[in-house]
């Protein structure tokens, strides 16, 4: 088994919840997927993920954006957390100018990305 897995798979419900936080700031998908475990395999925890997503409303949604920059903006810190959001956030360096005029922060747009986690 993956070790990771088997690391999240261990840990108590609130850090297990934590955990997963750190890859989606809904507290209601973490609360779900952690309650799912323990998982068999990354296939399992991906579904378990997916369906917990499917069951977010919008103010689940806007609560894990929230967590994270807007587009070409950079995480400060030496979480996990923020290296993982600048490295997503590197590729609006090198993006062509008609996506960066495109982009929420260009254009002004408040909702703060797609409407998905990631």
């Amino acid at each position: 088994m993956d070790p990771g897995l088997r690391r999240l798979n261990g840990l108590p419900r609130e850090e297990a919840e934590a955990e997963l936080r750190t890859c989606c700031a809904s507290r209601r998908w973490a609360a779900q997927v952690a309650a799912k475990r323990p998982f068999a395999d990354r296939a399992a925890l991906w579904a378990a993920s997916a369906a917990a997503m499917d069951g977010l409303d919008w103010g689940d949604v806007e609560e894990a954006l929230r967590a994270h920059p807007r587009i070409g903006e950079r995480a400060g810190g030496a979480s996990r957390e923020a290296a993982w959001s600048r490295g997503e956030q590197a590729g609006m360096a090198d993006a062509g100018d008609d996506l960066k005029a495109a982009s929420p922060r260009a254009t002004g747009s408040t909702s703060g990305g797609s409407g998905t986690c990631s």
